[in-house]
């Protein structure tokens, strides 16, 4: 992604989503499992309990099967990983899709049952009738796992970022060029409710440093928004998390001094928040822009027919 290429003047916004559901609930064909690549174990799994427990060196005891994970790209940006009794569908790099997340989460469980895993055992096998079905399926046993939330920066913008940050870096002496600044998880450690990192997206192709804030099942599920019929576009999502967002966003600039008072110069705004208030209204989503875009293209086909209409009548 290169900020460049984009008409707004310092950031954009981008997003992932995960959607998880239960593997005995999913509809997983019996032998799913032949469809996907298998990855390290990651723990055991008793299937008469339906049961996971975490990597031990010593084994459980009797019913205790190990539990590798196993996944498949379904398409570009869309994953399925299978872990324990859970099955999860993790669909990214959304920044240009302008479509709802629960469209993208159903039609992605849709092509699960395309490459065998999910089954299908309508009696009308029409098209309409298996997107239907799964449909009812997604909404009844799927939910939002995790939604990680981006906020892209351009280069000049972040310049002196990650060493104003470094200091607050949870995870200082891993040797990552990621700054950790919340939820940083330590291999014996549990996952927190939300996680905040900083890192340049060089990786990536691209000039720009990335400001990530994931919030995980246990905020979701606090704040009653793990029903995935509730995700729907970006800045509709935008808005509905905001004060998350923005407390997060504020945090990092109230560190970052030199990074904040360039940002407030830029928007405009006399302090952080003022200037984190811009930054996180919709005016700057790809999907607003793309609407305006698409209203002023419109207006200029309206105005060429309009002026065509006159030619021929003056003829």
């Amino acid at each position: 992604m290169d900020l460049s290429d984009i008409d707004q003047p310092i950031l954009c916004h981008d997003d992932t989503i995960t959607i998880r559901a239960q593997k005995h609930k999913a509809g997983l064909h019996s032998q799913w499992w032949r469809h996907t690549i298998k990855g390290d174990q990651i723990g055991w799994y008793n299937p008469d309990e339906q049961r996971s427990l975490p990597m031990s060196e010593t084994h459980p005891g009797a019913g205790w099967l190990p539990s590798w994970e196993r996944g498949v790209q379904l398409a570009d940006g869309v994953y399925l990983r299978a872990q324990g009794s859970y099955i999860e569908a993790t669909i990214g790099s959304l920044w240009d899709d302008l479509r709802s997340r629960y469209r993208l989460g159903l039609e992605a469980v849709v092509s699960a049952t395309d490459h065998g895993i999910i089954e299908y055992q309508g009696a009308k096998r029409t098209e309409r009738n298996r997107q239907e079905a799964l449909r009812h399926r997604v909404r009844d046993y799927w939910v939002v796992s995790s939604y990680e939330h981006n906020l892209i920066l351009r280069a000049d913008m972040a310049e002196g970022l990650l060493e104003e940050l470094e200091e607050y870096n949870q995870a200082k002496d891993q040797g990552f060029q990621t700054v950790y600044l919340k939820g940083y998880q330590r291999p014996t450690g549990k996952n927190k409710p939300i996680l905040v990192k900083v890192y340049p997206m060089e990786i990536h192709g691209s000039n720009a440093v990335k400001v990530e804030v994931t919030l995980r099942d246990d905020y979701l599920k606090r704040h009653d928004l793990r029903g995935v019929r509730t995700w729907l576009t970006q800045p509709d999502i935008q808005r509905q998390l905001e004060s998350a967002l923005m407390r997060e966003w504020e945090g990092i600039m109230d560190r970052a001094p030199a990074t904040a008072e360039r940002l407030r110069i830029q928007t405009g705004a006399k302090s952080n928040r003022g200037a984190v208030k811009k930054m996180s209204g919709i005016a700057y989503t790809l999907t607003d822009l793309q609407r305006r875009m698409r209203i002023q293209e419109q207006k200029s086909i309206d105005l060429e027919r309009r002026m065509a209409k006159l030619e021929e009548r003056d003829r």
